[in-house]
This record gives C-alpha cells, sequence and structure tokens, in this order.
C-alpha cells in the first residue's frame, strides 16, 4: 500500500513539474491560436465585402468566370464557418448559423445513509448516478436524447428519445423518456431541493416508451403535454397488453411575463393518466431510507385499470420558494394463490400521498431556477465566494386503504398503513456543477410492523450527496 501511495505521489509531482515547464510552450500556442483566428475572421469579412460588391455589381448578367468566382468564395465562407467547439453546460459541438448542437455531458451522484438509534437497517455508501449522455439539435428542427446509467451494477437506457419542436407551440417526442406526471418527478434528480424525492415518488409514472405531443403558448403562461405510453415502465420492449397508459398536464404560471415580484412566481397545475395494466405489483419502499413499509403478499398484480391524479403548485420571490403536490392512485389487484381452486381474488388499491417544501436560498440568489440549473453569484474560491447555500424543510405523509391488508393482498404484521416523513437539509453549489448536500429525515409510522425481526415505529437517519454534473 505504501509503495502505491509513494508511485502516486511521484505521479503527481512529475505531472506537476511537466506541466510547470511547458506553462511558456502553452502561452504561445494560445497565442498563436488567437492571431490565427482573427486573421480568418478578417479574411472571412473581406470575403463577405466582395461577394456583396459582385452582387450589388448585377450577379445575373456577370460572365461565367464572375459566376465561378462568386460561388467559390460563398463555398468558402460557409467552409470558414464550421463547427465551433464550445462549454455551455458540457462540451458542445454548435455550427455558428445554429442548426447543429451537440451536447456531451455526464454526471457522478455519491451517496451515504446512516441510521441513527437502534434499527435492523444498514448505514451504507452507495453510487446513487453514474450516467453519460449525448443531446443536440439538428438542421434547428429535430432534437434527440440518449442517456445511461452505469451506477446499479449494470447499464440500463435511461433516456432515449427523438423529437420535431419547429414550433414552440406544437412539438412532438417519441421513444423513452419521463411520463408528463408531477413536478417533483420531471425535475432532474440533479436539481430537486432535497437528496430524495417525497414518499409520493413511488406512486409516479416516471420513465416509459411512448409518444407526447407538448409545447407552450401564450407567451409561456400555458404549458401542455399529452401522451400514449405502454404503461410497464423503462426498457420494457415490449407491452403487456393493447392497452396503453393516456398520460396529460397542464401547467399555468399566468403572470409569467409580469413584473410584479409577488405574482410572476406563481405557478399551479395538474395531471392525469388512464389505463389498464396486467404486470406484478411490488411492495413499497421510502425513498429517504429505501426501507420496505408496505410488504405485498405472493402472486399481487395489477389486473385492470390504474388511474393516476396529480395536482402541483409552487410559488417563488426573491429567495424564498414554496411547493407542493398531492398524488391519488387507484388500481384493480388480483390475487392468485397456487393450489386451491377460484384462486383468485379481487380488490382495488388506493394510495395517497402529499408533501409541502420550503427552500430558502441563504446567499441570496432567485429561488426561481430551482427547478433546473442553479445560478450562482460567486463561486466557491473565486476571490471571496462562497458559492451557493440552500436551506430547506419538507413534510410528507402517505397512506393507503385498509382493505389491502384485511383482503389479504398486503402483510399487516410487516407494513404500516401510512407514515408522517419529515425531511430538512441544505445544498451547497460550490458552482453550478459541484453540488454537496447533507439531510436528516424521521419517518414515523402509524403502525408498527416488523423490519427483520424486530417491531419499529419510527427511523430516522442522515442522507448525504456529493455531485458532479456537466
Amino acid at each position: 500500500m505504501q509503495r502505491r501511495w509513494l508511485a502516486g505521489a511521484l505521479a503527481t509531482v512529475v505531472f506537476a513539474g511537466t506541466a510547470f515547464a511547458q506553462g511558456g510552450d502553452v502561452e504561445a500556442r494560445l497565442k498563436a491560436l488567437e492571431d490565427e483566428m482573427k486573421g480568418v475572421k478578417q479574411e472571412n469579412r473581406e470575403l463577405k465585402a466582395e461577394v456583396d460588391r459582385l452582387r450589388s455589381s448585377g450577379g445575373g448578367a456577370s460572365s461565367k468566370d464572375q459566376e465561378i468566382r462568386l460561388q467559390a468564395m460563398e463555398e468558402g465562407i460557409a467552409a470558414a464557418r464550421g463547427v465551433q467547439p464550445m462549454w455551455k453546460d458540457g462540451f458542445r459541438l454548435r455550427s455558428e448559423d445554429g442548426k447543429y448542437d451537440i451536447h456531451f455531458g455526464g454526471r457522478l451522484l455519491v451517496q451515504s445513509r446512516t441510521f441513527l438509534g437502534e434499527t435492523r437497517r444498514t448505514d451504507s455508501f452507495f453510487v446513487r448516478e453514474a450516467r453519460l449522455q449525448a443531446d443536440g439539435t439538428l438542421f434547428n428542427d429535430y432534437e434527440f436524447t440518449v442517456q445511461g446509467d452505469f451506477g446499479r451494477g449494470s447499464a440500463q437506457l435511461q433516456d432515449g428519445f427523438l423529437g420535431w419542436k419547429r414550433h414552440k407551440t406544437f412539438s412532438l417526442r417519441l421513444g423513452q423518456f419521463k411520463e408528463p406526471f408531477a413536478l417533483e418527478e420531471l425535475t432532474s434528480g440533479r436539481f430537486i431541493d432535497f437528496i430524495e424525492r417525497s414518499p409520493g415518488a413511488v406512486l409516479y409514472p416516471g420513465r416509459d416508451l411512448g409518444f407526447m405531443f407538448h409545447g407552450k403558448l401564450w407567451e409561456d403562461r400555458i404549458e401542455y403535454q399529452l401522451g400514449a405510453f405502454n404503461g410497464n415502465g423503462r426498457n420494457n420492449a415490449l407491452d403487456a397488453n393493447d392497452d396503453k397508459d393516456i398520460a396529460a398536464r397542464l401547467v399555468l404560471t399566468p403572470f409569467k411575463p409580469l413584473d410584479d415580484p409577488w405574482l410572476k412566481g406563481i405557478r399551479a397545475g395538474g395531471a392525469i393518466t388512464y389505463g389498464s395494466e396486467k404486470q406484478a405489483f411490488g411492495s413499497l419502499s421510502d425513498p429517504n431510507s429505501a426501507g420496505t413499509y408496505i410488504t405485498m403478499t405472493s402472486g399481487v398484480r395489477s389486473r385492470g385499470d390504474r388511474n393516476r391524479l396529480n395536482v402541483e403548485g409552487a410559488w417563488t420571490k426573491g429567495p424564498f420558494k414554496i411547493q407542493g403536490e398531492a398524488t391519488w392512485v387507484d388500481v384493480q389487484l388480483a390475487r392468485f394463490v397456487s393450489g386451491l381452486p377460484n384462486s383468485t381474488f379481487d380488490d382495488e388499491g388506493d394510495f395517497t400521498s402529499y408533501y409541502l417544501e420550503g427552500l430558502w436560498v441563504a446567499t441570496g440568489e432567485d429561488a426561481s431556477d430551482t427547478f433546473g440549473r442553479r445560478k450562482v453569484a460567486k463561486n466557491f474560491l473565486d476571490g471571496d465566494g462562497c458559492g451557493r447555500i440552500e436551506l430547506g424543510l419538507r413534510f410528507s405523509q402517505f397512506w393507503t386503504d385498509d382493505s389491502l391488508f384485511d383482503n389479504g393482498f398486503a402483510s399487516r404484521g410487516r407494513s404500516t398503513p401510512g407514515y408522517d416523513s419529515w425531511t430538512v437539509g441544505g445544498n451547497w453549489w460550490l458552482n453550478p456543477y459541484v453540488r454537496v448536500s447533507l439531510n436528516y429525515f424521521y419517518n414515523e409510522f402509524w403502525q408498527p410492523f416488523d423490519v427483520s425481526g424486530r417491531l419499529e415505529d419510527h427511523e430516522s437517519g442522515i442522507l448525504t450527496r456529493f455531485q458532479v454534473d456537466f
């Protein structure tokens, strides 16, 4: 081990010395590139001036030689424009005319979960996400995204879709992507206010295969999405039945174009999905603790209608944000008991969840950007910069109908019919691409249940995250 550390230290010293020795050479090369770019720009201006002069002198009546010369100059200008590499939320290749814009990015989210008090839960470090992505625009009108995750022991496709976006009011997307349901789910995991989503996240449809129409109207005051999906989740190439999930979402930000700081940050919306499904219905776990709190009995499947309803709301003003959502799901369930005649039993599962949260940007930045990429006024270690600090509090509830236990679809001894969840924490954005987060969570179960041979009526713990994305 000591030899490895020594070798690493020597390699670092050699690399640093080499970089220092080559510092002057790098500066000279940069100066040469700058001079070359100035020359190219000057040449472009001269070519364009010559083209304009030839056109103004009557190109239609010009000689053949003049026409050839004009065409050569136009081709020279187009070639000189080319594709420019740049950095904007990741590495990009973008054409000067904007027709082509390809982005290469990725993310790494490393987390830890530590439980407090006596519990049978296991403390652990884990890679939450390790993703690579390529996305972009082609011919102005077409978009694509391919994203894979390598963080959970196997490579899985997350997003893989094509889109047509010529008109902002009416666009089309085809492939695998998130169904339009729930603000919390549609906000990327990189940018959610807490390390994990609320307990209701287990009810969201997430990614699926299908198509969607979407757009924005009335100066972006109205946003809509309408799509049809297989309904059985991501990376399932074939649907389990002929029925499809229909999903629709509408969001209103009626005062968005106004300058009134009290009104422009108001948003409200809702979403529904409707479909008929035939697939296994598994146990449910809490996002913070990853512990199972509703254990389904064996042989339970969804077999029939599944309806989801979500309402969302948010308000931002200056460094403050309030956000909340409520979700209702009812699904037709069937239970099969092997070895018994007439062994199919039917029931309806009803699940409800809501959350309410508040966020304060302690360093003063505007909270209106907390649905996506953060703006950091002063990056950490950039002069006197300390980065961006956010503090938040969230309360959530989740519950289901007692009939699920009374009719044997879930194990009462290994489940709770509902629980309250508190989460408090903060995010430290060192810059727009690096985030360090710390959360404390407390879950209080409405009914004690068995966890690995021990009755538990609550659980609490600490989550940490270190995140880099681009």
